[in-house]
């Protein structure tokens, strides 16, 4: 789950909040507890436990889990038709989010034939870049040059913690601010792999 809260809060360049809530199980001087913090300042994590309040950094997040905090990220509403994947408790905790990120594109479930979205399954390292990857595409995709200085990019429940930056052609847009004017260039240059 720290890991999950690193990648959501930079995938959304979430700001560290003034004051951190305390989480009786993350250690301060971490290198994710910034995040977990800024992750529940903007209202997308609830943590594990209220009472002390928990975050449960080293466990791994479901994807039905996965599914809440995104739907809480972008404020995805509950689409009016639900696609009724066959491994999914329609009055679970988390049905509601997970019909909302297949509505929106963000999933394609774990399988088509049945429809299945396999939320008890942790959610991978790929997994999660692609449905961040996706998110940040449809966060684009819903987001004209003219409305993006002026409305949230994201989920209020994110703002004004949230700063997504928005691309236009050579144009960049991050909430809250002017248009402005940027060189792009390929990112995707040849790096040395691994063995």
């Amino acid at each position: 789950r720290a890991q999950m809260a690193s990648f959501l809060a930079r995938a959304l360049d979430l700001e560290t909040p003034p004051r951190p809530a305390g989480f009786d199980d993350v250690d301060p001087s971490g290198g994710h507890a910034a995040d977990i913090e800024a992750l529940f300042a903007a209202g997308i994590t609830l943590g594990c436990s209220q009472e002390p309040l928990r975050y449960c950094p080293d466990r791994p997040v479901t994807r039905a889990q996965m599914a809440s905090f995104l739907a809480r990220a972008l404020d995805l509403e509950t689409p009016p038709q639900l696609a009724g994947f066959d491994d999914v408790d329609p009055s679970g905790g988390h049905a509601v989010d997970i019909e909302a990120l297949f509505a929106a594109g963000i999933t394609v479930g774990c399988s088509q034939r049945p429809l299945s979205y396999c939320p008890d399954k942790p959610v991978t390292r790929a997994q999660m870049a692609a449905f961040l990857f996706r998110a940040r595409e449809l966060i684009t995709a819903n987001s004209s040059p003219a409305e993006a200085s002026d409305q949230p990019v994201v989920g209020t429940r994110c703002l004004p913690l949230c700063r997504v930056p928005l691309f236009h052609g050579n144009r960049v847009t991050v909430a809250g601010s002017a248009p402005a004017d940027v060189e792009l260039r390929d990112t995707n240059r040849s790096r040395p792999t691994s063995p």
